[in-house]
C-alpha cells in the first residue's frame, strides 16, 4: 500500500519547475517548492529517459514508415511535430504559469510586510 501510494501517485507529481527561482520571481508561497538543485537533476533524468527509449522510438518510426516515401517520413516525423510543438508552447507557454505564481507570491509579501494582501495589486 505504501509503495503504491507514495511511489506511483504522490512522488511522480512532486515536481516544481519553478524551484530554481529566487524569492520574488514566482517561487511557491506554501514553502513546498522544490530545492534549487531539482532542475539540474531533472535534466539528467530526462536525458537518461530519452537515451533508454531511443531504440524503441526508432523501431516505432521504422514500423509506421513502411511503404512511405522519404518525403512523407520526414514531414510526418520531423516537420509536423516540430511545428505543432512550436505553436503549442507559443500559445500555452510557461509565462502564464509564472505570472500566476508571481501574483500569489506578491499577495503573500504584501500581507507579510504591509498587512495588505492587495498592496501590489494594480487595477486595470
Amino acid at each position: 500500500g505504501m509503495y503504491l501510494q507514495w511511489c506511483l501517485f504522490q512522488m511522480p507529481f512532486w515536481t516544481d519547475a519553478f524551484g530554481s527561482l529566487e524569492p520574488g520571481e514566482g517561487r511557491a508561497v506554501d514553502d513546498k517548492s522544490a530545492e534549487t538543485w531539482w532542475m539540474g537533476s531533472w535534466s539528467v533524468f530526462y536525458m537518461a529517459w530519452w537515451v533508454s527509449w531511443g531504440c524503441f522510438v526508432g523501431m516505432f518510426v521504422a514500423r509506421i514508415s513502411k511503404n512511405r516515401t522519404l518525403r512523407q517520413v520526414i514531414v510526418s516525423v520531423f516537420i509536423t511535430p516540430t511545428i505543432y510543438s512550436i505553436l503549442w508552447f507559443s500559445i500555452f507557454g510557461g509565462i502564464g504559469l509564472r505570472q500566476q505564481r508571481q501574483s500569489l507570491e506578491l499577495q503573500k509579501i504584501g500581507q507579510d510586510y504591509y498587512n495588505n494582501q492587495d498592496y501590489f495589486k494594480v487595477d486595470g
